[in-house]
């Protein structure tokens, strides 16, 4: 079995000491290379009041996504990796494209997640999540010309499920800010950890070590020179756990936050993230998990929210012990409510362990702030794109919602508008009103 090697982990501690907001040339050396400067797609209304169609593309599938001045990168699953071109974002138009696995694993690539790294020289290279086939590192550099790099397989790590020895897998992927490391989120939670990947010559990407003892679900960050304060925000499936990434190579753990979802006969930490000033945590519950998901949208009864999000206090000394604030809940179409809320969640309440399966599949998934302002874009599966009002988030309020013919997975705010990868749908390019 592979371990960490404690003595070479402590060596590039001080190889990348300090590299939060530094960038270091996948050859090593230095550039004068600059990011472009691009206008917004749409000007943003003073007012967010409802929520569009602006324009969809042929894509046949989206999953998690990642998008970077005219270009979105989109992870299809089995249908591959695609680029879309959404310049003019009425028309996105797929302009690059590596195929997916389909029914033949030793060919293509399957592209759960999309995260981006940007080089010191202007190489960008998108890593994708490929589940059980590994961690693949993409050249976007010419988007019109994706190049297939590499593909790293996580060490197997010594837990067992269900009595069966697994190898871990890459679920989601998570670049670490200002640098070229990836942290590899295996799911799983407890028995499971979280490799650390490093990236700096991207066609011999390193596995260099692993932090933690619950496989995360996902991983975001919150960076901050001026604060002088690096996080990771872990959502373990058990627990949700902030971790201080001043060295990334070697976190460290601040918080371990069990409450509340895994408490509702089925709930998990499949989400963790902060606001814009890292004010306040954001924890999505994943209800039953992928395979079946539910929700709940009337919580009038003082039932537990199902497949929620809940939001936690963490200013100053509270990151240590987050105090709840709230949480929310999305309206449903009057079909998909009544799946979702008939007898079923009576049964859940009398007996949360043995609860069936939920008829509909709507749990919060993944998304992100509008710019600077208080309001939440979340991706709810069946539910659609969900706009949330967080100025007060002791009592959040549903602002609008899209959810036309949708089973949307992930939502970016990009250039004043939502650009959405959707398992049924493919890529939207999404209007605030």
């Amino acid at each position: 079995m592979w371990r960490p090697t404690v003595i070479f982990l402590a060596l590039l501690a001080v190889s990348f000491s300090g590299c939060i907001g530094d960038e270091t040339a996948s050859d090593g050396s230095t550039s004068e290379w600059t990011e472009p400067v691009f206008e917004d797609l749409k000007t943003l209304p003073e007012t967010i009041t409802d929520i569009g169609l602006l324009g969809a593309s042929d894509t046949p599938s989206g999953s998690g996504i990642w998008v970077d001045g005219d270009h979105a990168y989109v992870g299809g699953r089995a249908t591959g990796f695609h680029v879309v071109d959404i310049s003019d974002p009425a028309e996105p138009v797929v302009v690059g494209h590596l195929n997916g696995t389909g029914e033949d694993k030793e060919s293509g690539v399957y592209a759960r997640d999309v995260d981006l790294i940007t080089y010191a020289d202007g190489t960008k290279v998108a890593v994708l999540a490929g589940q059980s086939l590994g961690m693949y590192f993409v050249d976007v550099t010419v988007p019109t010309d994706p190049v297939l790099l590499a593909t790293i397989a996580t060490p197997q790590m010594p837990y067992t499920y269900e009595g069966e020895a697994r190898e871990m897998p890459t679920h989601n992927v998570a670049a670490v800010p200002g640098t070229t490391l990836v942290y590899n989120s295996p799911s799983g939670g407890l028995g499971r950890t979280n490799h650390i990947i490093d990236a700096s010559v991207p066609d011999e990407p390193k596995v260099i070590g692993n932090w933690g003892e619950h496989g995360c679900h996902d991983t975001t960050f919150y960076v901050s020179e001026e604060e002088n304060r690096s996080r990771a925000y872990c959502a373990g499936r058990d627990v949700t756990e902030i971790w201080d990434i001043a060295d990334p190579t070697a976190p460290v753990l601040l918080t371990s936050l069990n409450h509340p979802v895994v408490d509702n006969g089925g709930g998990l930490h499949h989400l963790a993230m902060v606001d814009q000033t890292a004010s306040i945590l954001i924890i999505g519950d994943e209800f039953r998990g992928g395979s079946g998901p539910g929700c709940q949208a009337d919580t009038s009864a003082g039932s537990t929210p199902l497949g929620a999000l809940w939001f936690f206090d963490i200013k100053g000394d509270n990151e240590k012990a987050p105090k709840e604030l709230g949480s929310f809940s999305p309206t449903l179409p009057l079909e998909r409510t009544l799946a979702a809320n008939g007898d079923y969640h009576e049964r859940l309440l009398a007996n949360p362990t043995g609860a069936p399966q939920p008829t509909t599949s709507c749990t919060a998934h993944f998304g992100e702030f509008i710019g600077d302002k208080p309001v939440l874009a979340m991706g709810w599966y069946l539910a659609g794109v969900v706009l949330i009002d967080l100025s007060d988030p002791t009592d959040p309020k549903q602002i609008a919602q899209f959810n036309d013919g949708t089973d949307t997975w992930d939502v970016k705010f990009h250039r004043g508008v939502l650009v959405t990868g959707d398992m049924a749908r493919g890529l939207d390019v999404l209007e605030l009103l």
